[in-house]
C-alpha cells in the first residue's frame, strides 16, 4: 500500500471553492480501482494551507489515477486557486520493523 501526503496553499479568496472542488474530486477518486481513502485537512497555523492524504493499494493504482481524465480535470480546476506548487511525499504503508 502507498500513502501520499500533499500540501497545498490556496489563495484566500478561493478557500471555500477549493474545499468544495476537493470534496467533489475526492469522492470521484474513491470510486477508482485501488483507492482506499482520500482525506482533506486544514492547517491550524496557516490559514490558507491544506493537507491531502491518499491511500492506494499499489503504486500502479496511484499512477493510473494520475494518468486519468479525473486527475487532469482536477489539476485544471484547482490550478488557478494555488499559491505556488503543491509539495508531495510518498510513503510505503508497510509497518517498519527493527
Amino acid at each position: 500500500m502507498i500513502v501520499i501526503h500533499v500540501v497545498v496553499s490556496i489563495k484566500p479568496e478561493y478557500q471555500a471553492e477549493f474545499v468544495s472542488q476537493e470534496q467533489k474530486f475526492m469522492a470521484a477518486a474513491q470510486q477508482m480501482a485501488g483507492c482506499r481513502s482520500f482525506s482533506l485537512y486544514k492547517d491550524v497555523h496557516q490559514e490558507n494551507t491544506f493537507a491531502i492524504y491518499e491511500t492506494w493499494e499499489t503504486s500502479a493504482d496511484f499512477e493510473n489515477y494520475q494518468q486519468s481524465d479525473l486527475f487532469s480535470q482536477y489539476r485544471q480546476s484547482i490550478g488557478p486557486m494555488l499559491m505556488g506548487e503543491p509539495t508531495s511525499n510518498y510513503y510505503n504503508a508497510a509497518p517498519l520493523t527493527n
